[in-house]
């Protein structure tokens, strides 16, 4: 993914490239523009098509996938690719961008509120991640899908985007919660489309429950590297797990290493001359071991490779060339000619099966042979090429004395035979089987196998019971074979086969058809270590799938064991998207020592259009949960791993990423190893696209440098023994045990070094130690069946103990100093009381105290933790002094310490000593002295004492005379002297202090003694009273809601309670108006401050009432009687006074002409009053039927409206078409139920009543009646 450095709309933030279109990632999600403008295929077409295949290219679609939630968020990379792209876009240089490199990760913190977003590029698949925050809500994540031309979810549980081109697939969602132990729960979750709305839906259970999954690795994905066209055709490993591939290439510049047998092109022959090129990757596939062409003057294919034990690499294949290069004592060094052939555009003038054999180092051909007839060899000509490059299939093995058999197929006359079961060509093309002795130089045994149609020898494999079996398809109904579990030809346009030959002498065995009544044809056979004989090939039928057997009903591809005799079948099994049609090319087959089953295959687009397989495809295979690729683009790889019998899908992926250019191979075998390992040959990347084929990082090549294809290899871990060991606790405290999680894969036995000394072979062992330390421990994992290679896995524990501890103070210290205390054996420290430390979070923080305190101290580390406690002495003498004094001038003063320590005075002035306990002090004025004890360790205590010195006898300091008013306090203060004693105490407080309080009745004086300590003195003061009078009025009654005057006099101010409304609550005179009886304080405050007070009291009459009655609905000309209710005796008056009959009575009469309003107006016998008001309303009215029955009974004969209070009206009716049935103006009219004189039909009738009021509006009212007889 590319950002955006402002060579593009500024709406892209980052353009990931596909290999039809784009995807950009925008602000609010993505953006798909599609396209079909390029396209990838290997043959050259004619004009005519090239033309008519142009008219429908250039065309585009655009899809938009929106969150309907997002947040304006940063994008952070996470990568930065090695490559880089420079951008010239137009003539404007500001948009001109170099060195933007690419990342494969892309992270969104806060995309959401509760939620981050992360888009992926890893294997070629683009994805987003979602995660959600704990108690967020995931509705937060639901989208919307903008311009496809349907949105849907398959049963698969996957999201569908249909556009003009194709589809795209979200895979179903995979959810998991992480414990705390960072393992992944599954959840299991699904989307949810409603209104155009895609939201997540999450089962209940999602509470976390802990799981552990397989995630298979791919070892390594890469392309030769060769910068001219190079197609892939075959595949195989050797015993270190290094991969060699084997292709085709079409000129100079292919990587060829130094030494390699031949480092140059040969040419070829016609529109695409081509040599065979094989190359050695190293097991990780970084580095090329060998790389070498293969071929003469003609054309070449390699159609299987087979390496043996000491590393010899054998190749089967087809050539054209007289001088393909021989080597050794060739059992055959002449080219035997043949027809011309063209087969996938790749032209053969002639065709000789050849075998040869490299040398470990591939840099010498050991030994190569032709073996041929006259006519066409190892080309599969005939109609059995179902698969594009099924012309190229038949297989080379090996037995364990490094004897050659080779499968393929001739329409020679006279294909070299030797020790035949079959010793002439039945058909147009047969089959043929044959054994070479390691040097190539002798034809052990060869026969034709065949009937009267056509064969294919597409497989070939050795058993360990000495016998050989092949495979293929034929058209033939009468095979001469025996013993099989099927016979018969089984109808259709072909069936598959295999049969068993005796490997030491050639003689046939046994045989058996497979298939119904469809094409069929097996492409591989494969037995396990007891023999038993497993099939894989392709069927148009749907093959019934054996009890207890995983298996993809009415897919087009079968898994079948037989019995070693090929008598017996053990069961069957289909494997595929279920579309009742083949959809895979099978690549590669294995049955390993564990009896696991392995395939491979491939499909898609080049398929359908190149092969007989209109239907190919790899969409909606089963793949499992921990697939390395877990969607597809429809043209991939499909790799799967059965378990013993069929009986669970253990492992599938694609394979080949999502912007692969129709990956495939032109034919070959590619194959597995024992272990699990495929070890695949790829034509990938064609067209020219860079990425078209998953690549791993540090590989020889990660991308295609040739202007159209590539030949790529991967190899791929499928099942392999995985050491997986659970990380224990970050510390592991002593004398606690560690118990080790053993979550090993494939494993049955295991051996534990746990770094001191000791070991284990226990599953999952418990281990104490005695020493703390960081301890590496190692994980063997073994399989005693040795059907996987040992892994192992390492470990680090961490053990620790806990000892903790204080060092006590060995001292006691002065107050106010400073003391260091001392903790030990942890990593965190909490000590208290933290107040009086400098630091109360370290072991050894500083406490400055002034008396004797004890602390604690909390000392813990991941080991545990302890609370511990140490108590800092304080030592200080101590010292007490008399309290302060007063002498008169001339005397002495004793003054006696109590202390502990020794004492000294200061200063010493008037002292007759300055240490001691006992001193005397003759002062001459007021003087303080300080005593000081200080202890044996210099620690000191001070206390003071002051003595006061009078000259004179005191001079009294009083006010003469105060005045206050009566009630009230107030204080009196004297000075002059070191005591006071007031009198008399009446009303006083206080008495033997300078201030006190008084509160007299009456005048008075009040004395005061002041003393000191040369004598006393008297003096005196005067208190008067002040009396203050206030007056108030006048009580009175009012009506409610009458204001009432109120006056005081006799103060400056007054404050009235409770306040009047409205007016000054501080006046003389106020206005109040009390809602009931009520009691008015006034508080009055004269000239000298004093209060008094007065009381108001207001009363309140009953309410006077008056009711003029209910409004009244009258009819024009009605004499209408108004009465009045009253709350008793007293005086009415009605007004307006016009067309009454009496304005001041109770009751009168009043004819108005008009809607009217009147209003009584009431006063009682206290002058209190009250009004009251009626309406009198002329509306119009009209009373209508709803039902009449005209049936000439005389009762409710006619439909009569009764109205009145209008200046005009018109009645109409109508039926229900609404037509007019009648009409009047006048109420006094009726509708008799009749239409032009015939009486109406029974049924409901709409009336309407259009009327003029006396305001002159304009009114319509509309209603039914029902006419019934």
């Amino acid at each position: 993914m590319y950002p955006n450095k402002g060579q593009w709309d500024t709406r892209i933030l980052y353009n990931l490239p596909l290999a039809g279109g784009r995807v950009y990632l925008e602000q609010e999600g993505m953006t798909f523009f599609l396209s079909n403008a390029t396209t990838h295929a290997h043959e050259h077409k004619d004009q005519d098509d090239t033309q008519e295949a142009h008219s429908e290219l250039g065309q585009y679609h655009c899809i938009k996938h929106v969150f309907i939630n997002a947040q304006n968020a940063n994008f952070e990379t996470q990568d930065s690719s090695a490559h880089y792209h420079n951008y010239f876009i137009g003539s404007d240089a500001s948009k001109w961008k170099s060195m933007v490199r690419g990342s494969s990760t892309i992270v969104a913190p806060n995309y959401f509120q509760d939620g981050k977003l992360i888009y992926t590029t890893e294997n070629e698949q683009l994805a987003f991640h979602l995660e959600l925050m704990p108690h967020g809500d995931i509705q937060q994540f639901a989208f919307q899908i903008q311009g496809a031309e349907a949105v849907s979810i398959n049963p698969e549980g996957q999201l569908l985007l249909k556009h003009r081109f194709g589809e795209i697939t979200y895979s179903k969602p995979i959810a998991w919660n992480i414990d705390s132990n960072g393992d992944k729960i599954e959840v299991p979750i699904s989307w949810v489309l409603q209104d155009g709305q895609i939201d997540f839906v999450l089962s209940e259970s999602y509470d976390p429950n802990l799981a552990l999954y397989i995630d298979p690795s791919l070892t390594f994905s890469t392309f030769t590297g060769s910068p001219v066209d190079n197609w892939g055709f075959t595949a195989t490993p050797d015993v270190n797990g290094n991969l060699f591939g084997g292709g085709i290439v079409f000129g100079s510049g292919y990587p060829t290493t130094v030494g390699a047998f031949d480092a140059s092109y040969n040419s070829g022959t016609g529109t695409f001359p081509m040599d065979v090129s094989i190359t050695k990757f190293n097991a990780t596939g970084t580095a090329l071991l060998y790389s070498t062409y293969l071929g003469g003057s003609g054309n070449e294919t390699p159609h299987s490779l087979v390496c043996a034990p000491n590393g010899e690499l054998f190749v089967y294949g087809v050539t054209s060339s007289t001088n393909f290069p021989m080597a050794g004592q060739s059992y055959d060094n002449s080219f035997n000619g043949g027809p011309y052939q063209l087969q996938n555009s790749l032209e053969f003038n002639g065709s000789d099966i050849y075998i040869a054999r490299f040398n470990a180092a591939g840099t010498a051909l050991l030994a190569s042979t032709f073996v041929g007839g006259s006519s066409t060899d190892g080309l599969n000509s005939a109609s059995l090429f179902y698969n594009y490059g099924d012309q190229f299939r038949g297989e080379i093995v090996l037995d364990a004395n490094q004897n050659v058999y080779v499968s393929s197929t001739t329409t020679s006359t006279n294909f070299p035979t030797q020790n035949a079961f079959q010793n002439t060509l039945n058909g147009t093309q047969d089959a043929v089987v044959f054994k070479l002795n390691t040097g190539l130089s002798q034809l052990i045994w060869s026969s034709y196998f065949g009937g009267s149609g056509n064969e294919s020898g597409n497989s070939i494999t050795t058993g360990s019971n000495g016998s050989v079996y092949v495979a293929g398809g034929t058209t033939s109904t009468s095979l001469a074979i025996t013993g099989g579990n099927d016979l018969s030809f089984n109808g259709g346009s072909s069936d598959g086969y295999t049969i068993r030959i005796n490997s030491a002498s050639g003689a046939l065995q046994s045989g058996t058809y497979m298939g119904q009544a469809e094409y069929d044809q097996t492409y591989f056979v494969r037995t396990d270590v007891n023999n038993a004989v497993y099939v894989y090939g392709q069927s148009q039928s749907a093959w019934a799938i054996s009890p207890g057997c995983y298996g993809n009903a009415n897919s087009g591809q079968f898994v079948r064991k037989y019995s070693t005799d090929l008598s017996t079948i053990s069961w069957t099994t289909m494997i595929g998207a279920g579309t009742g049609n083949v959809e895979l090319s099978p690549t590669a087959f294995l049955i390993s020592d564990c009896y696991d089953i392995y395939l491979a295959g491939w499909g898609g687009q080049l398929n359908q259009l190149y092969g007989q397989a209109s239907f190919s495809t790899t969409t909606n295979f089963p793949v499992t949960l921990d697939a390395y690729q877990l969607n597809t683009n429809g043209s991939n790889f499909y790799i799967a791993v059965l378990d013993q019998d069929a009986s669970a899908l253990k492992y599938a992926t694609f394979m080949g990423g999502l912007n692969s250019s129709s990956n495939h191979v032109d034919g070959g075998t590619s194959r597995f190893d024992n272990q699990g390992r495929i070890y695949h040959a790829v034509c990938g990347a064609c067209g020219g696209n860079d990425f078209g084929f998953t690549s791993t990082p540090g590989v020889w090549s990660a991308t295609n440098q040739s202007s159209n294809c590539n030949l790529a290899c991967f190899k791929f871990e499928l099942s392999t023994i995985e050491a997986i060991a659970a990380q224990p606790a970050p510390l592991i405290c002593i004398p606690q045990s560690v118990f080790f999680d053993n979550n090993s894969q494939n494993a049955n036995s295991f051996f534990w070094d746990f770094g001191d000394g000791t070991t284990s072979n226990a599953y999952e062992p418990i281990h104490a130690y005695t020493t703390p330390g960081v301890y590496d421990v190692l994980l063997v994992a073994f399989d005693s069946t040795g059907c996987f290679t040992p892994d192992s896995v390492t470990v680090t524990v961490n053990i620790g103990a806990f000892t903790a501890g204080t060092i006590q103070p060995t001292a006691s210290i002065c107050p106010g100093d400073s003391y260091q205390l001392e903790a030990f054996g942890g990593s965190t420290y909490s000590w208290s009381p933290a107040n009086v430390l400098d630091n109360p979070t370290i072991a050894e923080p500083t406490a400055t105290i002034f008396s004797t305190t004890t602390f604690t101290v909390i000392i813990a580390d991941s080991c545990g933790s302890d609370t511990l406690q140490l108590t800092l002495e304080v030592s200080a003498p101590t010292i007490s002094l008399p309290n302060d004094t007063t002498i008169c001038i001339g005397e002495t003063v004793p003054i006696t310490a109590t202390a502990s320590g020794n004492i000294s005075w200061s200063p010493g002035n008037f002292l007759n000593t300055t240490s001691g306990a006992n001193v005397i002090s003759s002062p001459q004025n007021d003087i303080t002295y300080t005593a000081t004890a200080t202890s044996s360790n210099g620690c000191t205590a001070q206390d003071s004492i002051t003595i006061f010195v009078f000259n004179n006898p005191p001079v009294p300091q009083l006010i003469d005379s105060v005045s206050l008013c009566y009630g009230t306090s107030m204080p009196l203060s004297a000075s002059g002297g070191t005591s006071y004693f007031w009198y008399p105490n009446n009303n006083l407080l206080g008495g033997n202090t300078a201030t006190v309080q008084i509160n007299p009745l009456s005048p008075q004086y009040y004395f005061v003694d002041v003393t000191n300590s040369c004598g006393t003195e008297t003096d005196s003061v005067w208190v008067s009273i002040l009396t203050a009078q206030i007056w108030a009025g006048s009580d009175t009654t009012v009506c409610p809601g009458q204001a009432a005057g109120l006056w005081a006099s006799g103060a400056l101010y007054y404050e009235w309670y409770p306040g009047p409304a409205g007016s000054s609550s501080n006046g003389a005179m106020v206005s109040v108006v009390p809602p009931t009886n009520t009691t008015y304080l006034v508080v009055g405050t004269d000239a000298q401050g004093c209060q008094d007070s007065a009381n108001v009291q207001v009363n309140v009459f009953a309410a006077a009432y008056v009711n003029a009655g209910a409004d009244v609905y009258a009819v024009q000309g009605d004499i209408i009687q108004l009465n009045a209710l009253t709350s008793g005796p007293g005086s009415v008056l009605w007004a307006p006074d016009d067309e009454l009959s009496c304005v001041n009575c109770l009751s009168t009469q009043v004819s108005p002409s008009q809607n009217a309003l009147y209003t009584v107006y009431f006063t009682d016998q206290n002058g209190c009053t009250a009004e009251s008001q009626v309406n009198i309303y002329f509306d119009p009215f009209f009373y209508v039927p709803n039902t009449f029955t005209p049936d000439g009974d005389m009762f409710n004969q006619y439909f009569r409206v009764i109205g009145g209070n209008y200046l005009e009206v018109e009645v109409s009716i109508y039926n229900r078409w609404g037509e007019l049935i009648y009409a009047f103006n006048d109420l006094k009219e009726y509708w008799d139920g009749t239409y032009n004189f015939r009486p109406c039909q029974d049924g409901t009738y709409t009336w309407k009543i259009k009327y003029t009021d006396f305001k002159n509006n304009k009114e319509v009212i509309t209603g039914h009646v029902n006419l019934l007889r």
